[in-house]
């Protein structure tokens, strides 16, 4: 039995970025019994336990209360895989005496100083040296990532892999696209600050009689706050949808909004929505490119202030930059291959 500490993939969290990544290693591991523990110490105060598939249950718990619940099932787990390191300061000594897969999802320490949270930035920074030199296998979800930690803490990570999170049966961009003379704009996401959601809004008020926008998100009651804040209302496609629903509006739109600040965290990212941008063909809007290592392999994207219909290329070059986009994808999927190869080889060995 694996032992996953993290939340389980539920059908109202299924859009969160972090679930995500979680149902897609969840997929890669399709023949192994899996445990979810969800620990906290504020809340879970009556531990829960559900039989989430074949396989596969799900428990809630409460560190302190549980705690000895918890040991047992560390003690009959093979191997533990820790899904980031934002929990990693109540489980850490597990993670020191048990075989260990670290799954590093983000800059934590890094974004965890953008919030303000100086001293948790510090307890993260000096976990995460520990757990890359301890783990078996330390999974980023850039080469950038990867880097950036090793210099940051003075190691070499012996065994490590890159394993970005996006959908292996996505198909070919859309032939058809380019045609039409008012092109479409898509962003897909939520209201979080680092999303520059206002600076988007700005845009869009800038543009709503060049373009058709459309916008997908779980935060609804927020954006059409906004919207009607801005007169955009009626202007702007506004709807949430299911995941698999998200890949249709993706074939009908031209271009993306992913408007990320120059920063660690972003340039060491590898963002889903980009990657599913790419892989149907919508050209991302970018406020700048330094984005994990898509600019080092040489993404094409538009600038936001090159947004004016002027500035636009010709359909010609759009699809020169749509088949860019898609060629990078496919290069992500040979990596991701070996990845998982290497992935499933550790677990073999427990």
């Amino acid at each position: 039995m694996i032992l996953f500490f993290s939340k389980w993939p539920l059908k109202e969290n299924e859009r969160d970025g972090m679930i995500q990544r979680i149902i897609s290693i969840d997929k890669i591991l399709p023949n192994e019994n899996k445990i979810y523990l969800d620990i906290r110490i504020n809340k879970h105060f009556r531990a829960v336990k559900h039989s989430l598939a074949t396989q596969t249950t799900g428990y809630k718990v409460n560190f302190i209360l549980h705690f000895p619940l918890i040991v047992l099932l560390v003690i009959k787990a093979k191997g533990l895989y820790i899904h980031s390191i934002l929990r990693l300061h109540q489980i850490i000594l597990f993670a020191i005496v048990k075989k260990t897969i670290i799954d590093l999802h983000g800059a934590v320490p890094e974004e965890t100083i953008l919030q303000g949270r100086k001293v948790w930035a510090r307890v993260y920074d000096f976990l995460e040296g520990i757990i890359i030199r301890k783990a078996n296998l330390v999974i980023g979800v850039s080469n950038s990532m990867l880097a950036h930690i090793e210099e940051k803490h003075h190691s070499t990570i012996k065994h490590k892999c890159v394993l970005p999170i996006f959908d292996f049966t996505i198909t070919e961009p859309i032939e058809s696209k380019w045609q039409n003379e008012r092109k479409a704009i898509i962003y897909s996401g939520g209201s979080d600050k680092w999303q520059n959601v206002d600076l988007m809004l700005n845009v869009i008020s800038k543009y709503q009689e060049n373009y058709n926008f459309t916008i997908l998100t779980g935060d609804l009651e927020t954006f059409k706050l906004k919207l009607i804040e801005k007169g955009l209302d009626k202007k702007v496609f506004l709807t949430s949808v299911s995941k698999n629903e998200v890949y249709a509006y993706y074939k009908t739109s031209d271009f993306g909004f992913l408007l990320r600040d120059e920063s660690v965290v972003n340039s060491v990212s590898c963002p889903t929505k980009l990657v599913e941008y790419m892989s149907y063909g919508v050209i991302p809007i970018v406020l700048q490119p330094q984005i994990g290592d898509f600019q080092k392999k040489g993404f094409s994207y538009i600038l936001l202030d090159r947004l004016h219909p002027s500035s636009m290329p010709e359909s010609n070059t759009l699809r020169k930059m749509q088949m860019n986009n898609y060629s990078i994808v496919e290069e992500l999927k040979l990596e991701a291959a070996e990845s998982i190869k290497k992935l499933l080889k550790e677990v073999e060995q427990w």
